[in-house]
């Protein structure tokens, strides 16, 4: 399938997110770049700011941090390419409102990833780590998917509510 298929779909009409399920559906690789010029799907969801698609990437296991050079955004990550937009953005305009969601959705994730594998490779149990957040009341933190990355695949380990 045609990665730049789902640069279509953000850039004509709306509906993107079914487009991007329909997409889905037919095999488009998460991990491949778009034509060499817009990065992986992370980083175009990011540019375009579609929150609905980014959550669906996110709950997929893609990583916010990734980085895959690309003739537009460089070696930049999506947490990157929502900031460079955010800042490109008009101050108190709605645009950069937008944008700043973003980081917070993709920063959420990057941080709850991050505390996840420190405490996977110490071999704390998760169900602990669950408990101890909750306590603490920092769960909000995370209630996305969290993942570890092991080799190029990219597995579930825990859902926190």
């Amino acid at each position: 399938m045609d990665p730049g298929l789902l640069f279509d779909a953000f850039v004509w009409g709306s509906d993107a997110a079914i487009k991007f399920r329909f997409l889905l559906s037919r095999g488009l690789d998460l991990t491949t770049t778009i034509a060499g010029k817009w990065g992986m799907p992370l980083h175009v969801a990011a540019l375009f700011a579609d929150k609905e698609v980014i959550r669906i990437l996110l709950d997929l296991g893609t990583d916010p941090t990734s980085r895959s050079y690309c003739t537009k955004f460089k070696n930049n990550s999506p947490v990157e390419v929502a900031e460079w937009k955010m800042r490109a953005s008009h101050e108190g305009s709605s645009t950069k409102r937008t944008y700043e969601s973003v980081m917070e959705l993709l920063e959420s994730e990057k941080e709850g990833r991050i505390v996840c594998q420190l405490l996977y490779q110490r071999g704390q149990m998760l169900r602990t780590v669950q408990s101890r957040l909750k306590r603490r009341k920092k769960k909000e933190m995370y209630s996305v998917l969290m993942t570890l990355r092991v080799g190029r695949d990219l597995r579930i380990v825990e859902q926190f509510y």
